[in-house]
This record gives structure tokens, sequence and C-alpha cells, in this order.
């Protein structure tokens, strides 16, 4: 987990850095990778003003939100790669909790499916006011959103800017979401 930066609980500030070039795996094979920039499990950290750049794992090539209240705001997620889901981000949400992904520039980034965000679970998630672009989903039999890919949760899609993502810019397998 965090080949960046992992946090686990609390709520703690991460603005201003740079978290470039970090890959999130297990050697062995044996467990996945989560969050190859930023790995944020079960907190109500403030993630803002940050360049999640060029990092890598299975899971949330740029950022893993695992449970919690995480607010991510304001940061450039770009060229991130995951090899199954969340090329940027990758949101497992959790009952009664609700993340905030809020004023992203969430670009170029790849993953088999929600190559700029993926979104799962049984939480909620507000998502807005986020340019996501040029991002991809790149299996050609589960490829879901390139830009966003949305599998149950209680999700609201609201004010973003969607464009230029391969195969289609969004998905939404489940039916109880605003958009």
């Amino acid at each position: 987990y965090g080949g960046g930066v992992l946090v686990q609980g609390g709520a703690p500030i991460i603005r201003r850095n740079s978290i470039v070039g970090n890959r999130a795996y297990d050697p062995t094979g044996v467990v996945y990778g989560y969050g190859g920039g930023l790995a944020l499990l079960n907190t109500g950290a403030l993630a803002s003003g940050n360049l999640i750049e060029n990092n890598d794992a299975d899971y949330g090539g740029g950022i893993e939100i695992g449970g919690g209240t995480p607010r991510i705001l304001g940061n450039e997620i770009r060229g991130n790669t995951a090899a199954l889901s969340g090329g940027g981000v990758d949101a497992s949400l959790t009952p009664g909790r609700t993340a905030l992904i809020h004023g992203n520039r969430i670009l170029s980034n790849s993953a088999a499916y929600g190559g700029g965000i993926e979104i799962f679970g049984f939480g909620s998630a507000i998502v807005t006011s986020n340019l996501i672009s040029g991002n991809a989903a790149t299996d050609p039999v589960v490829g879901y959103g390139g830009g966003v890919d949305v599998l149950y949760g209680d999700v609201r899609l609201v004010n973003n800017e969607l464009v230029v993502a391969t195969p289609s810019t969004f998905s939404e397998r489940t039916n109880d979401n605003t958009l």
C-alpha cells in the first residue's frame, strides 16, 4: 500500500507535494498493490494542491481511497497507471462514509477499467468540478469507463468536464446515482 505515501486513520493534511514515479506492488505477486502515489485508508485526510504523476499500482495508480471520509481537492493527477482499476483514482467506498473528489485535473491516466476514476462499494462519493480528460480504459473485454466507472455506491457526479476518454467516457453499472 502507498508506493509514495500511506495514510492509515487520522485526518492529516497532505498539501503541495510532488508525488512522482512511485510503485505499489508485491514482488512475490501474492497480494495486490494499492495506491501507487498515495494510499488513504480509513482516513479523513485532506490531499490538496499535489502533483501526483507517473505512479503505478494494481489498484489506484495515482490515489487509492480505502474507506473513510477523505477529501481530494485541487490536485493534478496525471500519467498514472493501474493494472486493474482506477488509473488516476480508485475509490472503495464504505457504508456511512462519504469521499469528496473536487476541483482536480485528472489527465492521461490508464487502467483496465476506470481509467480516470473507478468508484465502487456501498458508501457515498461526491465528484464535482473536475477536469477528467485523456484517460483510457485499456481492457478490451471489461474496459468500462475511460473517464469514470461507477460500480454500486451512492455517487454524485456534478459539474465535471469529461472529455476524450477511451473507450467510453462514463460507465455507470448501477441505477442509484445522480449524473
